[in-house]
């Protein structure tokens, strides 16, 4: 269909370009930038956060067949931008390593699921000197300055903000906020130990994340959101990823009073996420106050990755 066609080259492409122009760089990124939190700087909340370690992004990333990556590319919302088919998602592996290369931690946030065009924001912290990738955007004729050193793409639907030394923002739209960390709150403070994971997918709007992905009697429990982390397993090269999920209810008298049908949505949401042959179905589901948990449940990176498919480009066939 045309909506699935009108993204051009890729956006995974054109963020790789910035980052090779960087390599005469002369600023210093400050050390903490490494270590800190994408979600931190995010302009708007979203109804879907997910965030990864360069560890994950190397391996889930990468690893990715061509036409997997082309179709990713292709996802992105094209707006008013135009372009021809032959531009349509060619992805450079070999820029795209180049890239991720520099990025320690990214953050996507998905926002208007229900809708034709979502809007995406990504914050990528990493070796990325401000005045380098200005001055690789200003010197780039496929980039247009707009305001405040943010700049659009003359062919895809993509807008760039350098935020400061060693942060840049990636966004579908035009984005005239500033720059510095925010006082947006992602993910429930009870919950921050969650950002220290390889990946963290949370879901803040679970109705128009699973509506169209489970049966509505599931998919229209009171549930307030869902948590899901990954962590690379100690000792071990083999790629697999231990896998906790928290299902958060409205409050504890709710989660009780669902009791009954909660491993029915558990059992829904296990078979669409990551298949119907998944182990996961037979791990226990804890019930704690307001949340219901599942944990250490051990899944191959194929099944990491198909699940973050879901959660950008919506369910597999």
């Amino acid at each position: 269909m045309k909506k699935t066609k009108v993204m051009r080259t890729n956006a995974i492409t054109v963020f790789a370009l910035g980052a090779l122009l960087l390599l005469s760089a002369c600023a210093t990124v400050p050390r903490e930038i490494f270590t800190a939190n994408p979600a931190s700087y995010f302009s708007e909340k979203s109804q879907a956060y997910i965030q990864m370690s360069r560890t994950a992004m190397q391996e889930l990333i990468l690893s990715m067949g061509q036409e997997t990556l082309d179709k990713l590319a292709r996802s992105v919302p094209a707006g008013q931008n135009k372009g021809s088919k032959e531009d349509a998602g060619i992805v450079d592996k070999g820029m795209l390593q180049s890239f991720l290369s520099r990025t320690a931690r990214l953050g996507i946030g998905i926002d208007g699921y229900e809708t034709e065009n979502p809007k995406i924001e990504a914050i990528l912290l990493g070796d990325f000197p401000i005045y380098s990738v200005r001055f690789a955007m200003a010197t780039n004729s496929e980039w247009r300055k707009t305001d405040n050193y943010q700049y659009r793409s003359t062919r895809y639907p993509l807008y760039v903000r350098v935020v400061d030394n060693g942060i840049v923002r990636f966004t579908t739209y035009s984005n005239s906020k500033s720059a510095m960390p925010s006082a947006i709150s992602i993910i429930p403070n009870r919950f921050a130990e969650s950002y220290n994971a390889d990946i963290t997918l949370y879901i803040s709007d679970p109705k128009a994340f699973l509506s169209k992905m489970i049966p509505m009697e599931a998919a229209s429990l009171p549930i307030d959101s869902i948590l899901i982390t990954a962590r690379k397993p100690e000792n071990t090269d083999e790629p697999v990823y231990d896998l906790d999920f928290a299902i958060i209810m409205k409050d504890e008298a709710t989660a009780r009073a669902y009791r009954p049908i909660a491993r029915f949505f558990w059992l829904a949401l296990v078979d669409k996420l990551l298949g119907p042959d998944s182990s996961a179905k037979t791990s226990s589901l804890n019930l704690e106050k307001d949340v219901y948990s599942a944990k250490g449940i051990r899944i191959s990176s194929d099944d990491i990755r198909a699940l973050l498919l879901d959660a950008t480009l919506g369910p597999q066939e």
